[in-house]
């Protein structure tokens, strides 16, 4: 029998089982642009008391001495009761939802889009004396002839309309790295109904979508990227998909026929997901968002199921033990 454990760093302190009692530690992980949180409910003692509003925070949970860390960030707020205080944390992304910039871009890939943005916040960021957000891997993605970024809208909400059309995924690791890029296949996990798994729910996903046109702009396609677009323009479109029902997307960012063509497909991809699973397993902090997993043992399923994580929840307590709450999307 394996004992649940965890270990939280709060700047300088470190609360352990032997130091703090712990009410429960809830973190949760996903894709941009949602930001990664951590939630913890502690004792209040005179340790817990020193915790200030923007300390990093470092949360590692395992079992006995085999700790794995599951969140990174700083704390957002604090609520203090008669027995018990409770921290919010978010991790480093969130200064992507604050920050907005008005950019033109000429010839430039999805990938260098979003590694521009990351550097713009990174040197604001200096300014102000803050830690700077680093990657670990941002791909290309599509390319845009001409692409306008605005600050109606934040930046983390920019990558992630960017992920969408070059069909990438985008969000943090549990260390705070910021990753752009394609879905990979990797060695899935396997997971197992009745040995590691507790529950499991299949949403279906109500999706009356037959088929997505998106609508570009401009004559590009016939001058080819070297058009200057804001000369003229002209709507083309690009079509994925057949069926009754059609979802039409106008996208003035898409300049040429080759990309409006190649978003449509990925939006298309994207959006056509016949359901939704959600796993409640056995606590596992080596499970992050973009892993693989495999799930096998289900009752009325003759073949193994393999999901891609978009959503990782870890749940600690002393009432419940160590459970984890995992989302997955049919591998394609």
């Amino acid at each position: 029998m394996y004992y649940p454990n965890f270990e939280i760093t709060v700047g300088s302190k470190t609360f352990t089982p032997s130091t703090t009692k712990i009410f429960d530690i809830r973190v949760k992980c996903g894709l941009c642009p949602k930001v990664d949180s951590v939630e913890l409910t502690l004792t209040r003692d005179d340790e817990t008391e020193k915790v200030q509003r923007g300390e990093n925070v470092i949360v590692k949970a395992g079992y006995e001495d085999k700790l794995q860390t599951v969140f990174s960030g700083t704390v957002d707020l604090i609520e203090k009761g008669f027995r018990q205080i409770r921290f919010y944390a978010l991790n480093r992304a969130f200064h992507l939802t604050v920050f907005r910039l008005n950019r033109v871009y000429l010839n430039q890939t999805a990938g260098n889009i979003v590694s521009d943005i990351l550097d713009k916040l990174n040197k604001r960021l200096v300014e102000e004396g803050e830690e700077t957000i680093d990657y670990e891997k941002i791909m290309d993605g599509i390319m845009f002839p001409y692409y306008v970024i605005g600050e109606n809208i934040c930046a983390y909400e920019h990558m992630a309309r960017l992920a969408e059309k070059s069909n990438y995924i985008c969000y943090t690791t549990p260390e705070g790295l910021l990753n752009f890029r394609e879905y990979e296949r990797k060695e899935p996990y396997i997971l197992k109904y009745g040995e590691n798994i507790i529950e499991i729910s299949l949403v279906k996903l109500l999706n009356p979508i037959g088929c997505i046109t998106v609508y570009g702009e401009s004559p590009s396609s016939w001058a080819g990227r070297e058009t200057f677009h804001w000369l003229s323009k002209k709507d083309y479109s690009g079509t994925s998909g057949k069926g009754v029902h059609e979802l039409i997307l106008k996208d003035y960012s898409i300049k040429d026929t080759d990309t409006v063509s190649t978003v449509a497909e990925n939006i298309y991809s994207r959006r056509r997901r016949d359901f939704m699973t959600f796993l409640k397993i056995l606590g596992e902090p080596k499970i992050k968002v973009g892993d693989t997993i495999k799930v096998e043992n289900i009752l009325g399923a003759q073949e193994p199921i393999e999901l891609q994580v978009v959503e990782v929840e870890h749940y600690l307590s002393f009432s419940e033990g160590f459970t984890t709450l995992v989302g997955g999307m049919e591998v394609k």
